[in-house]
């Protein structure tokens, strides 16, 4: 793993981190793995990070990944703002009237 540059955000509390893993012989590591890697490089909590962009050519065994490191947690939140998936509940539905019917005349 190799750090290509690391900028410095101060005014949003983060870094930005692009960095080189080589993975010979294997196919593109998982997010959770690449999370893992960057904060045991970096020294900083994993759920202070969040990928950006992972970039992979095919068939080369480099990936490119630019990752913000925040400085704790609840700055990720929020300036990134980490949205949790909420299940919208369904509205009882209404009784629908029978559509009335046209007598014809006599």
């Amino acid at each position: 793993m190799k750090i290509l540059y690391k900028r410095d955000m101060p005014l949003l509390s983060r870094s930005r981190v692009a960095i080189e893993i080589e993975h010979p012989e294997k196919s593109t590591p998982s997010k959770t793995e690449i999370i893992k890697e960057i904060a045991s490089l970096l020294k900083s909590p994993e759920d202070a990070i969040i990928i950006h962009h992972v970039y992979t050519k095919y068939g080369k065994t480099k990936t490119k990944v630019i990752v913000n490191v925040y400085k704790n947690a609840e700055d990720l939140k929020r300036i990134e703002g980490v949205k949790e998936k909420v299940k919208k509940e369904k509205a009882p539905e209404e009784i629908k009237a029978e559509p009335v019917k046209k007598v014809e005349g006599k």
